[in-house]
């Protein structure tokens, strides 16, 4: 699921009204291409899995596929800790960025 690593991510806003007591996670995947096993290039990890698990759980909350620009999105996501998992399904794909981070959604005070 994840090498272990633990990174900083930036504030993430809980919004009010209809969103009240929820967040929006967004971030952007980049993977190595590989052809015959030589590195052929970096870039956005285009239609690659990304998951939204609960922290120390293997239970996905959400599943979103990265866009053209390797951007995902998990929208209306409530208060608890989270851990946001990339897997890439190609065996000449490798993820360039840690394969788990941890993210905790705070109510506003």
């Amino acid at each position: 699921m994840g090498s272990g690593n633990t990174v900083t991510v930036d504030p993430i806003y809980i919004h009010s009204g209809k969103m009240l007591g929820r967040a929006t996670i967004q971030g952007r995947l980049m993977v190595r291409y590989f052809y015959k096993g030589v590195l052929i290039g970096t870039g956005p990890g285009i239609d690659e899995r990304v998951t939204l698990q609960l922290k120390g759980s293997p239970l996905v909350i959400m599943d979103a596929r990265a866009g053209s620009d390797g951007t995902f999105i998990f929208p209306k996501v409530p208060v608890g800790e989270y851990e946001v998992c990339a897997v890439t399904e190609a065996i000449d794909t490798e993820i360039v960025t840690s394969l788990a981070y941890e993210v905790n959604v705070t109510p506003a005070l």
